[in-house]
């Protein structure tokens, strides 16, 4: 049994394949101990915070089977800094607090090979500033706990990919909390895995945020189906006027897996096209109405497609 993945797919007619990649969840011990072991016939490695140096499972013939988890957590949150940019990084105790602790990322790792010249070099100059900008009771910590420190070391393993989501108190929901990709292709996939972890427990829908300004990550999200809108417009972001709240009914598992599979880059695939006697925004200052009543409508607002164009957002439908 292998937990290495070979991932296939159209991008414009020309197919893709990534190797190497190796499904993790990265979390403390107990909530791991929650989470499947196997994703398929593929192992999941599981990476407890906790440890200092864990074993990876079933990684091939790769020279480099150990992996840090400190070092592990200050590459995925490098990371996430340089997929955002714009100030939108989580600082570290973020990512403790309000990620690791109370659950857990969930993505594809794998050698530092995958990662474009460009990709590594932004890493390893924000490596390198990260570390300047650690207190002296810090750095002896790390020394003393023997946390791996410097530039990228070849075929390390990195997290190329990454979704996290926490439980809400309301029923079977999660919130999407983060997700970002180094290489194309692989942030859809990421979110798949991660949604199909958190159905295999129990839950059934997903509340996000998101940006209309970034139509590829809208797309994204539009992938796993028709958003519902229940916040077009919040002021309450560091992005305000362009950010918006939605829920997702999070899929079966079998289009999850198919997601992550070959040949599934269809937007539209598997979605309920939109009624065509319901009414239709095409852009989203045409939303007032829905705002000045959406405190005493029954009405839902369900976005179902994104295009470029002068009009801005289109198909915005709203649901009685």
């Amino acid at each position: 049994m292998s937990s290495l993945i070979k991932i296939t797919w159209d991008v414009s007619g020309v197919e893709v394949i990534i190797t190497n990649l190796v499904p993790f969840v990265f979390g403390d011990a107990d909530v791991l101990a929650e989470l499947p072991d196997h994703f398929g016939d593929q192992v999941i490695n599981k990476i407890p915070i906790g440890a200092s140096l864990i074993e990876l499972t079933s990684v091939g013939d790769h020279h480099i089977t150990q992996l840090s988890p400190a070092r592990f957590a200050r590459l995925l949150n490098v990371a996430n800094g340089v997929a955002y940019g714009g100030g939108m990084g989580m600082p570290e105790w973020v990512m403790l607090d309000c990620a690791l602790l109370p659950s857990f990322f969930a993505g594809f790792m794998g050698p530092t090979s995958l990662l474009s010249s460009f990709d590594c070099m932004l890493i390893n100059t924000t490596l390198e500033r990260v570390e300047a900008e650690r207190s002296k009771e810090r750095c002896q910590v790390e020394q003393r706990l023997k946390v791996p420190q410097g530039s990228l070391v070849e075929e390390e393993w990195f997290p190329i990919s990454e979704f996290c989501a926490l439980p809400r108190v309301t029923p079977h929901q999660i919130m999407g909390y983060s997700l970002y990709s180094l290489k194309r292709g692989l942030g859809v996939r990421a979110k798949a895995f991660g949604l199909w972890v958190w159905r295999s427990i129990g839950y059934e829908y997903q509340v996000g945020v998101a940006q209309w300004s970034n139509l590829t990550a809208v797309r994204a999200h539009l992938r796993f189906g028709p958003l519902e809108i229940l916040d077009p417009l919040t002021s309450m972001h560091t992005k305000a006027g362009e950010t918006f709240i939605y829920r997702l009914l999070i899929p079966s598992s079998q289009t999850l897996v198919a997601l992550i599979g070959q040949h599934h880059r269809s937007s539209q695939a598997h979605h309920t096209r939109p009624n065509p006697l319901e009414g239709t925004w095409r852009s989203i200052n045409d939303l007032s109405w829905w705002l000045s009543h959406r405190e005493t409508t029954t009405s839902k607002l369900f976005l179902y497609d994104v295009r470029n164009g002068q009009v801005g957002v289109e198909a915005l439908v709203v649901v009685s």
